[in-house]
C-alpha cells in the first residue's frame, strides 16, 4: 500500500530525470567543454532540487493519508483479586473472653484463699466433654491442683467459666502463674490462631 503510494507521486518527477540524464550523457554539443560542465553542473542542480521538493510532497502527503497507528492496551489478568484468608480449622483451641474474677494485678492479702475464674469460648471444631481439663503450665501454681476436669460439656461456638482454686503466696509481690487445656488424648491446646498460647493468673500479694 505504501508502495502504490509513493510510485504515485514520485511517477511525474522520472521523466524530467531522465531527460537531465540525456543531456549529461550528449554533454550539449555546440559548447565548449567548460562551458558543457558548467551547463551540467547547473542541470544536475536544479534537477536535484526539483527531486528533493516533490519528495517532499510526497512526505507530507503519505503522512496526510496514510492512517495513525492505533495503540492497544495489553488487558491485565482477571485472577489477580486479592483471596481472603481464613483461619485454619482446628479441633480444639479456646478463645479467651474475660477474666470472670480477679483480673491482672488484682490486690490480695498474703495467705489468702481465692478462686480465679476465667470464661472462654470453644472455638475448635470438637465438643469438650468430662475428658477435657484445664491444667497448670509453668510459673507460679500458688498451690492449684495439676489438673481439673472441666465442669461439663461445651460444644463449638459456647461459652464455659472455667475456675481453679488457688492460695496467695505469704510474701508481698507479684504472682503469675500459666494455665492451658487438654483434651480426652492428653494432647494440649489454648489460645490463639494455632490453639498454642496460655493464659494466665496474676495477682499482687500486699
Amino acid at each position: 500500500m505504501r508502495f502504490n503510494a509513493l510510485w504515485k507521486h514520485l511517477a511525474p518527477v522520472l521523466p524530467f530525470l531522465l531527460l537531465v540524464l540525456l543531456a549529461l550523457a550528449c554533454n550539449f554539443p555546440g559548447l565548449d567543454s567548460s562551458q558543457a560542465d558548467g551547463t551540467a553542473q547547473m542541470a544536475l542542480t536544479h534537477a536535484a532540487q526539483t527531486i528533493q521538493v516533490q519528495l517532499t510532497m510526497v512526505v507530507v502527503q503519505l503522512s496526510q493519508t496514510l492512517p495513525a497507528p492505533v495503540l492497544t492496551a495489553t488487558p491485565l489478568p482477571e485472577n489477580l483479586t486479592p483471596v481472603a484468608t481464613s483461619t485454619p480449622a482446628l479441633c480444639d483451641r479456646a478463645g479467651f473472653v474475660t477474666d470472670v474474677t480477679y483480673p491482672d494485678n488484682s490486690p490480695i492479702k498474703g495467705g489468702t484463699d481465692f478462686i480465679k475464674t476465667w470464661r472462654f469460648k470453644n472455638t475448635g471444631t470438637c465438643t469438650w466433654d468430662s475428658g477435657y481439663a484445664i491444667i497448670f503450665e509453668r510459673g507460679e501454681s500458688m498451690g492449684g491442683t495439676a489438673a481439673l476436669p472441666l465442669p461439663g460439656s461445651v460444644a463449638p461456638n459456647q461459652e464455659v467459666d472455667i475456675s481453679v482454686s488457688l492460695k496467695a503466696p505469704d510474701s508481698p509481690g507479684v504472682y503469675q502463674g500459666y494455665w492451658m487445656l487438654r483434651n480426652a488424648a492428653g494432647q494440649i491446646f489454648g489460645l490463639g490462631v494455632n490453639a498454642d498460647k496460655d493464659f494466665w493468673v496474676k495477682i499482687k500479694v500486699e
